[in-house]
């Protein structure tokens, strides 16, 4: 059986003496893993066309141990030959890791995909946001299911009110700061700001968080968030 799909290339790896394992996230499929024969070869019609951060179309032979990929043709570069600063191209690179990461196999996901590719557009953009990072990995996060508690303390459960409140990384939320003296988990103050912009970021698209105006220190805590929620919910 064969398919045709439009995919994002995620990752890919030598397999054997010519050929490639191509990791990619199918808007109809979700994240796949397939073979490409003799894609490592000079004269390949494939190789140029699997390269990471490529939206592209595919035709997919199904296999019983590994798929094979047949065809594959670019649709889109995002901008990646035109604007290739260092820091839109390692943070494209850092966000195809963890989309890698939280995507199941074979479990369609399209609000993923347009998300992850909405995120692309922007990120090579010539406007630099500095906030995009931090924004796009709490809304990948949450649309995998692992959103962090910001109404509720994860303890008491009463609601959170304004004052010493704490982030609990591992449990994935906010701790009252009641509860927060009575804990020894691993957790990190939080100001009402930060907790004000995540909560928004919970109902607004990625391209109108951007429009939010924040401090350097509002910014760098977000960022941190961000960084240390990644690291213990992956």
């Amino acid at each position: 059986m064969t398919f045709n799909t439009t995919a994002i290339i995620l990752n890919r790896r030598a397999f054997k003496e010519s050929d490639l394992l191509v990791t990619f996230l199918s808007r109809d499929f979700g994240k796949m893993t397939a073979m490409a024969i003799g894609a490592k070869k000079i004269k390949s019609k494939l190789a140029g066309h699997l390269e990471p951060l490529r939206e592209v179309k595919l035709m997919v032979a199904v296999g019983r141990e590994i798929h094979k990929l047949g065809q594959a043709v670019t649709t889109n570069t995002f901008g990646v030959q035109h604007n290739q600063t260092p820091e839109a191209v390692w943070q494209a690179q850092r966000a195809a890791r963890l989309v890698e990461k939280v995507s199941p196999q074979w479990q369609k996901e399209t609000k993923i995909y347009d998300f992850f590719k909405n995120f692309l557009a922007l990120n090579f953009q010539t406007k630099f946001f500095p906030n995009l990072w931090s924004f796009f990995s709490f809304e990948l996060l949450r649309l995998t299911g692992l959103a962090p508690e910001l109404q509720d303390c994860l303890h008491c459960h009463e609601a959170i009110s304004l004052g010493q409140n704490r982030f609990d990384f591992l449990h994935g939320g906010l701790i009252c700061c009641a509860c927060a003296a009575k804990t020894k988990e691993e957790n990190q103050p939080i100001s009402n700001e930060a907790i004000k912009v995540l909560r928004y970021l919970q109902h607004y698209s990625l391209a109108k968080s951007l429009a939010l105006k924040l401090s350097d220190n509002l910014s760098l805590e977000i960022k941190n968030l961000a960084e240390n929620f990644v690291t213990y919910q992956i």
